[in-house]
């Protein structure tokens, strides 16, 4: 249960850490990028029927990072508990990779190739600055050691 805990905190962090880093992320791209947590919550909201506006994709986009950001925390506390720095390079790696595929894929974002210019090397950038926000959180309030 403690790691489960640790896993939860630590992707909270991590959604602290990528926050902070979308304010450059999109002055640097002069708009929200398309796998922004409101764009992905627009199109949601639109395939389901439903009317939302500005607001309420903000909302919804920041409940959505909320549970995702969590969710990838538990699963990086199961995979390196410990939190090594090194380790985020690879989990960083990972949840790029697996974005790029399914979120397309899946309709969260237009096709990859109609992407703006820029936006594949920054969304890694951006997986990067989650998988550290939560590694740094894990490595001071990680899984204790065992005796």
């Amino acid at each position: 249960m403690f790691g489960l805990m640790v896993g939860v905190r630590s992707g909270l962090a991590g959604v602290v850490a990528l926050e902070a880093f979308e304010a450059l992320e999109r002055r640097a791209l002069g708009a929200p990028p398309v796998y922004a947590s409101e764009q992905i919550a627009g199109r949601f909201a639109r395939r389901l029927g439903w009317r939302a506006g500005p607001r309420a994709r903000r909302r919804l986009g920041r409940l959505l990072r909320v549970g995702y950001g969590a969710a990838l925390g538990v699963l990086r506390a199961a995979v390196a508990p410990r939190g090594r720095l090194a380790g985020a390079l690879g989990f960083a790696a990972a949840i790029y990779g697996f974005e790029l595929i399914v979120l397309p894929a899946s309709g969260a974002t237009p096709p990859l190739a109609t992407w703006r210019r820029g936006q594949p090397a920054w969304l890694a950038a951006h997986t990067l600055a989650f998988a550290v926000g939560a590694t740094l959180f894990a490595r001071r309030r990680g899984v204790p050691r065992r005796s």
